[in-house]
């Protein structure tokens, strides 16, 4: 709009013979020149500040990739750590309470009398684990009954007696004062003794064995859920 101005002024001064014919077209071809430049640059200003802005973009991506990998790194580091410290030395049972339902033929009796649900657990005693921790379902309460040994390294005079641990001492550790522990399966006697005599146990428990006496010691342990 501007550029029209400036050649109907120079018309004008034109018409006026205030200039000739060849300054006219000069100062119209310069105005001309004038106004492709001021588009050039603009047009350069604008692809620069693409580029700029493309860029800076780009840096603020890859900046936040670089974060958020950071930040997974540390999660997974602590998530370790802190499995780590809870699984030391003790597997975890990671069975669903839906998958603890038995079947019928679990239900033990004793001279006719129904006297609860047989439930069997399985850990390994070795180098890397000395017991399983595992939560008994919610409304449940487990007697326990008695372990017995499934298989053994070659080095065992003397299998390790497991115990049952009821009360987390620290998040690494259980009470030793209210443990107890488990009898063997030869000495076990009755379901309805072992029910009025032993301590049923519910909740978080652990069983484990506090001595290592074999390379290797395989157990199965016997509860009796109400």
């Amino acid at each position: 709009m501007d550029t029209l101005e400036e050649i109907k002024k120079l018309k004008s001064l034109l018409d006026q013979g205030a200039i000739s014919k060849e300054e006219y077209d000069q100062l119209k071809k310069s105005l001309f020149e004038t106004q492709k430049d001021t588009k050039q640059t603009n047009k350069n200003s604008g692809e620069e500040f693409q580029i700029r802005t493309k860029s800076f973009k780009g840096r603020w991506i890859i900046l936040g990739i670089v974060i958020i990998s950071a930040i997974g790194v540390l999660a997974i580091t602590k998530v370790n750590a802190i499995k780590h410290i809870f699984d030391v030395g003790i597997q975890n049972d990671s069975i669903s309470n839906s998958a603890l339902n038995p079947a019928n033929d679990n239900v033990v009796s004793e001279n006719g009398e129904e006297i609860g649900i047989l439930i069997t657990k399985t850990f390994t005693l070795d180098n890397n684990n000395n017991g399983l921790t595992f939560n008994i379902p919610k409304g449940k309460i487990w007697t326990p009954l008695y372990f017995e040994e499934e298989s053994s390294s070659s080095d065992c005079n003397y299998i390790p007696i497991p115990k049952v641990f009821i009360d987390r001492e620290t998040k690494t550790g259980w009470n030793k004062y209210t443990s107890f522990y488990l009898i063997d399966k030869k000495e076990f006697a009755s379901y309805k003794l072992s029910k009025r005599n032993n301590k049923a146990v519910s909740g978080e428990i652990c069983v484990m064995c506090v001595e290592k006496l074999c390379k290797r010691v395989t157990y199965k342990v016997y509860f009796l859920e109400d």
